[in-house]
């Protein structure tokens, strides 16, 4: 375009909450039609040369979307809306899945595995007698967890020593005394801490996080931690076809049409290369764990089955293990909109608005429709941290689902 771009007034409902525009550099944005054959990763990160590995820091390139087609933008309002309306919206209840606990109350009425939750507590004087009384006495370790957050802050994977008085916690790599433990979790401030069931050693070689319209996964983000000190992430389809080759999109808070295409500022985005997620590069090159065909046509069910249930996007975090996926935690505001890595090639045009069209055709503004609250979840914010940890006491997980890999 040869002049700025215009902002476009938003089409989304009125009791929703509008952001105001993002300035970027007055730049004209990147051509976006391509005729050349998809490029790969490298072309849109700069590749970072660790000891062990090499990873890729995308860029992170601003998009001009159609605002009500912009992922970005309509995951940060709806995450505003429900944390103004303290996780209670009328009529939908998918901000309940944020609280940990919450989502373990609604993982174990469905049939999908999910980690056995020991204790759920409102105070960390009380860990000391769960650990001690509700954790199984031939359990090789346990996870404490604060419920609040993402991204394994809050996290302890504490794996018992007979060789060592406190046990190793094993993302950290290190012993870690209970005294310590909560020491940190009291300066995250959080209301409820839970302390579930370690599954395997621990450690995991990778995770997988589905990102799910009402059934329909769309994209998978695939954590490599095969190399400890060298994670990485890589987004792919379900097909396992990766979509992460453009880099990472920052939402400009404009909408701008660069001919049938929606512009991106490839220009800008070269300029500022960073991570997806936290301490999370792009991993470089094909070779993303992969489980076997059964057990990705599984999470796949598992994710389609529960958001068409749950009735909006939601990204449902998973592992596999023995042969068998486990429900990890659900986000509803994953990286809370900041950036997305999600784009194909679609004719001579770059899109970047495919997730933010999946979401306007699922249902404005919340990417999707009202469906009926589990029983169990009924007045959840009503109750207090105290009563919802009870509701823990009386249920257990189903674990009954059968994988396709056993038929």
């Amino acid at each position: 375009p040869s002049s700025e771009p215009s902002s476009e007034p938003s089409s989304l409902p009125s009791g929703l909450p509008t952001l105001a525009p993002v300035t970027y550099p007055t730049t004209v944005p990147f051509e976006t039609r391509i005729d050349e054959p998809e490029p790969s990763t490298p072309d849109f990160c700069y590749e970072d040369n660790q000891d062990q590995c090499t990873i890729c820091k995308p860029f992170q390139s601003p998009d001009f979307c159609p605002l009500d087609e912009s992922f970005a933008l309509l995951v940060q309002a709806r995450t505003e809306a429900y944390r103004e309306a303290d996780f209670d919206i009328v009529d939908y209840w998918f901000p309940y899945l944020d609280d940990k606990v919450g989502a373990y109350i609604y993982t174990s009425s469905t049939p999908f595995f999910t980690p056995q939750m020991y204790c759920c507590l409102t105070d960390t004087s009380e860990l000391q007698s769960c650990l001690d009384n509700d954790v199984p006495t031939g359990a090789t370790g346990y996870v404490i967890k604060v419920t609040h957050f993402h991204t394994s802050q809050g996290v302890y994977v504490l794996k018992k020593d007979p060789n060592n008085a406190n046990p190793l916690e094993v993302l950290r790599n290190q012993h870690m005394a209970l005294t310590d433990i909560i020491s940190e979790i009291s300066m995250l401030g959080t209301s409820k801490i839970i302390v579930e069931e370690m599954i395997g050693d621990g450690h995991l070689d990778a995770e997988f996080k589905l990102h799910a319209f009402p059934g329909e996964v769309i994209a998978i983000d695939v954590v490599d931690r095969r190399t400890p000190e060298c994670p990485c992430v890589g987004i792919v389809d379900p097909d396992w076809n990766r979509l992460d080759q453009f880099g990472c999109f920052v939402p400009s808070g404009v909408s701008e049409q660069d001919g049938t295409c929606s512009a991106i500022d490839f220009q800008t985005g070269s300029l500022n290369p960073g991570i997806v997620k936290k301490n999370l590069a792009l991993c470089v090159g094909n070779d993303l764990p992969k489980p076997s065909q059964c057990l990705i046509d599984d999470m796949i069910k598992i994710a389609e089955d529960l958001s068409t249930e749950i009735g909006v996007y939601i990204r449902i975090d998973v592992f596999v293990y023995n042969g068998q996926v486990y429900v990890q935690e659900f986000s509803p505001n994953p990286i809370n909109g900041k950036r997305h890595c999600v784009a194909k090639q679609n004719g001579a045009c770059i899109d970047s608005c495919l997730m933010g069209r999946k979401w306007k055709a699922a249902g404005l503004p919340y990417g999707g429709t009202p469906t009926t609250v589990p029983q169990l979840l009924l007045d959840y914010t009503d109750k207090s941290s105290s009563d919802q940890c009870a509701i823990t006491s009386s249920i257990a997980v189903n674990n009954s689902f059968v994988s396709s890999c056993s038929a």
